[in-house]
């Protein structure tokens, strides 16, 4: 795995899947100048051994590849319920790839040659989002600034929905004291409900 230089905190973590080695290395360059850990796969197979290794928070693949298709990768990701949201390029772009590949779980669809800043909007969209469950019983909101955890107890229930959410976090003080320690807004793309 590529990581950016030592001066920029790492945002997340991103396979790309590409055959053209041009292709990869530029979408790579770009990824890192965003900040962001950067591994590279030129096949399915790479795509899948690199899958089997670690968890990323964005697959970036290209529809067509060597060894098969890329929509693959979303349908064993999907049956795998892995959290990786997922963007899909292709050279053949057409109102019905872009539809499977959305049906098949993309979370954004490209079209070849990408546009740059098309490409970095996409990206910092798709690592801003919500992460869900952290097998702790809680519920993990995450942008590129960090994260926050809601913790439910089991008698609790709390339901997220689409849209952005408002937050304000205060800490009570054993005095009853009550400081505002953070605030800011969560976009919410996926429905919690627990």
């Amino acid at each position: 795995m590529t990581t950016p230089p030592p001066s920029i905190q790492p945002v997340s973590s991103i396979l790309v899947v590409d055959d053209e080695p041009d292709l990869r290395t530029l979408y790579e360059l770009t990824l890192l100048r965003e900040g962001h850990n950067v591994r590279t796969a030129a096949s399915l197979a790479d795509a899948r051994e690199a899958l089997a290794a670690e968890t990323f928070s964005v697959v970036i693949t290209d529809m067509r590849l060597p060894d098969g298709l890329g929509l693959a990768l979303l349908h064993e990701l999907r049956s795998a319920q892995r959290s990786e949201r997922c963007v899909v390029m292709t050279a053949y772009g057409s109102a019905e790839n872009a539809v499977e590949a959305l049906k098949t779980g993309a979370f954004d669809y490209l079209t070849k040659p990408v546009d740059l800043a098309q490409f970095r909007q996409v990206v910092a969209s798709d690592t801003a989002a919500v992460d869900v469950d952290d097998g702790d019983g809680g519920v993990v909101l995450g942008d590129a600034e960090g994260t926050v955890e809601l913790v439910l107890d089991a008698d609790a229930t709390a339901a997220l929905a689409l849209g952005s959410m408002v937050f304000d976090l205060e800490v009570e003080s054993a005095g009853g004291e009550v400081t505002r320690i953070a605030s800011g807004t969560v976009i919410l793309d996926k429905e919690v409900t627990r």
